[in-house]
């Protein structure tokens, strides 16, 4: 287990990649924050951070869920400090957390590529300050 101890928050970790590397890192021995804002599973779109650390907690390892927006530097101060609460320190960032978005054209264009924009940039800013 080359991360026995460790602390690893991984944002976007409800599904996908980020549910990949949070399960993981739990393999590895790393106690996991799961973050995302996915609460609730979406028929489209399954998988909650609570799901996920479900899977983690199976496989006899401590994890939290927390509901995070990256591009909102409170959600995010809030996402440190309930790990820091319950952990007691952080190790490890994974900025994972990413959108998806159907482009039905023009007309939601500029929207969607502006909230790429505030989750690629803002988000990753956000969770390195």
């Amino acid at each position: 287990m080359k991360l026995k101890g460790k602390v690893a928050i991984v944002t976007g970790g409800s599904r996908g990649l980020g549910r990949a590397i949070a399960l993981g890192f739990a393999k590895e021995g790393a106690h996991v924050v799961v973050a995302a804002r996915t609460e609730v599973e979406n028929r489209q779109l399954p998988g909650t951070i609570y799901e996920t650390v479900k899977e983690i907690k199976a496989q006899g390892q401590e994890a939290l869920a927390v509901r995070c927006d990256v591009t909102d530097e409170q959600s995010v101060g809030q996402l440190i400090q309930a790990a820091v609460d319950q952990f007691g320190r952080i190790d490890v960032l994974v900025n994972n957390a990413a959108v998806l978005i159907a482009f039905g054209g023009p007309s939601n264009g500029k929207h969607c590529i502006c909230g790429l924009k505030d989750l690629s940039i803002s988000g990753i800013l956000t969770g390195a300050g």
